[in-house]
């Protein structure tokens, strides 16, 4: 048994789905039953919709005319929670018992804390495969997008009750070492590569693609030095062992910075000789067909082929990647497991699947390819090879100076300390937030002011509004109302965003999309914000109303929290 399949093996035992709340408990659901007895007419709560505001009501349910009629109707008589139903074409207008339900939805958002907007699910594991850089080269911004939607997939899913394995499969072999070690050994300067070992290695790395472009022999020694360390060379596999240690220690480092931490760190060479075995397996029932000078080959209608294994032994991605996902499937027993891979590989991965599916390794699992744009720079693809890519490190050091700066400005009374540790995390939320808010499937364009824009971004406007919170129950104090009251539109519309905080994140976790967790997280910091600005809490004079005003803040304050959890981004104290 290899390090890899010690470490998944020993994370599965140990992981467990966190205590969740069953979903049909939450209050949201109570009401959504009590309409479904009422219209005879089964409806979930995740089908509750905030009507626009030129329409009246509170929640909005889409039916048919003839539905929202009868419902409507039948809403007529007294059914629990709800107040009355109102037909407009095929909508349903559901008018609630206000004080009632959003009083129950406060309490419930408090007594569950950190646990709100969780959902029980069935415990079951499933592996989430992200970040997966190729090793000798420090942390890209390409890199970053898997890491960063990886992580936050990997949340929803256990907020929503799955036991989660975080893999990372690093891109640890190929004809790019082979290109590494000739670069090493022809211009490698052993005392720079200890002193700072990634970088030296990216730069021998960039190096040997500009020489090899005007001197074409390069690339035959980098292909000979490749054939050596795939069949076993001690020399060559001590050196790509220190390379891949000094990488996985570099990469370690810039993870914690982002609060992320993985299960395993997997990678191609531990299934070199299992995807040797997994070829061999496909010719066997016959999958695949020799090609041309014995190498191994896939070929199935309305799919490009593709080889597993050249004709001198090598394997390629296919075959590695089909051991891999057998390991996964047929030994451990996993039956869920999401790749967070670009959108560029699409393809290879109805290649991989297809090829899975054939030969057996698929049954009872599912595998998707949870993929996402690309990121670009003046319109083009960043690359390594090309020296055009940005390292994380830069990004978060850009981010963390402009962070320092906006706080230098606006809190001067704030300790270099403290303004350190504001800094990192607003800095940090701007990269996160920058990437999260919008549809993964989208193209970033990498634009400095934009990406590190944290006055305008959206994730300072929530830590913000978080720390506006926390100020004003710190500043205001007393007791939440057990009953909260209230008496403001503005009250309501907030509360009533809070009722449907754990179905967004059931949705969210559904499609494996935590821009529907951002978009709703910028709505709640609006209507707390607008309700803030109408409503002068600590001047309230009524203490049964300013108590129960407290009560809705510090409830907005929780699901932000939670929301933001959700997206990993971090919660200064204070802004």
């Amino acid at each position: 048994m290899n390090a890899y399949e010690k470490q998944i093996r020993r994370a599965l035992r140990r992981k467990k789905a966190a205590p969740c709340i069953p979903e049909n408990s939450y209050f949201l659901s109570r009401v959504a039953k009590a309409a479904s007895a009422a219209i005879e007419k089964n409806i979930s709560a995740r089908a509750f919709t905030a009507p626009p505001p030129h329409i009246p009501g509170d929640f909005m349910l889409v039916l048919t005319p003839e539905g929202a009629s009868h419902a409507a109707q039948a809403l007529s008589g007294e059914v629990p929670f709800i107040a009355r139903g109102e037909a407009q074409g095929a909508f349903l207008n559901l008018f609630l018992n206000r004080d009632a339900v959003y009083g129950e939805v406060l309490t419930e958002v408090l007594e569950q804390g950190n646990r709100y907007g969780t959902t029980a699910g069935d415990g079951t594991p499933v592996i989430v495969e992200y970040s997966s850089p190729n090793i000798a080269k420090p942390l890209g911004v390409n890199n970053l997008r898997s890491t960063l939607i990886g992580e936050s997939v990997a949340r929803l899913h256990e907020y929503t009750g799955r036991a989660v394995l975080r893999d990372n499969y690093l891109g640890d072999w190929g004809q790019q070492f082979g290109k590494l070690l000739c670069a090493y050994e022809l211009w490698g300067d052993r005392r720079k590569i200890r002193k700072n070992p990634v970088p030296e290695l990216k730069e021998l790395y960039v190096e040997f693609e500009k020489r090899a472009a005007e001197d074409p022999s390069l690339e035959e020694k980098a292909r000979a030095l490749a054939q050596r360390l795939e069949t076993g060379d001690r020399h060559l596999t001590a050196l790509w062992k220190k390379f891949r240690t000094l990488s996985i220690r570099d990469f370690k480092k810039m993870y914690g910075r982002f609060g992320i931490s993985f299960d395993a760190y997997g990678g191609e060479h531990f299934f070199v000789e299992e995807g040797k075995r997994a070829a061999e397996a496909c010719l066997a029932k016959n999958v695949c067909t020799r090609g041309e000078g014995g190498a191994v080959v896939a070929e199935f209608p309305e799919l490009p082929g593709f080889i597993l294994m050249r004709s001198d032994g090598a394997t390629l991605y296919h075959a590695r990647d089909l051991a891999q996902l057998a390991f996964r499937t047929q030994e451990l027993k996993v039956r869920d497991i999401r790749y967070i891979v670009g959108g560029e590989q699409t393809l290879y991965f109805r290649q991989l699947f297809e090829l899975a599916k054939r030969i057996g390794f698929m049954a009872g699992s599912e595998a998707l390819h949870v993929g996402f744009g690309l990121v670009l720079a003046e319109g083009k693809r960043m690359s390594t090879r090309r020296g055009t890519s940005v390292e994380v490190a830069e990004l978060l050091e850009r981010a963390t100076e402009k962070a320092r700066e906006v706080i230098a400005a606006k809190s001067p009374d704030v300790s270099p300390r403290e303004r350190e540790a504001i800094a990192e995390a607003v800095g940090i939320g701007a990269i996160v937030y920058n990437d999260l808010h919008q549809s993964r499937e989208r193209d970033i364009s990498f634009d400095w002011e934009k990406m590190l824009n944290v006055e305008g971004g959206s994730a300072v406007y929530l830590q913000y509004t978080h720390a506006r919170i926390l100020s004003l129950l710190a500043k205001v104090g007393g007791a939440q109302s057990a009953k909260p009251i209230f008496k403001e539109g503005e009250e309501y519309f907030l509360a009533r965003e809070l009722a449907i905080f754990p179905f967004v994140v059931s949705r969210a976790a559904e499609h494996d999309a935590p821009h529907m967790v951002a978009g709703y997280l910028e709505r709640v910091a609006g209507l707390f914000n607008t309700f803030y600005g109408k409503v002068n809490v600590s001047g309230t004079a009524d203490p049964a109303l300013r108590a129960s005003r407290l009560t809705l803040s510090k409830a907005a304050g929780q699901v932000l929290k939670n929301g933001l959890w959700l997206l990993n981004v971090p919660l200064p104290q204070r802004l």
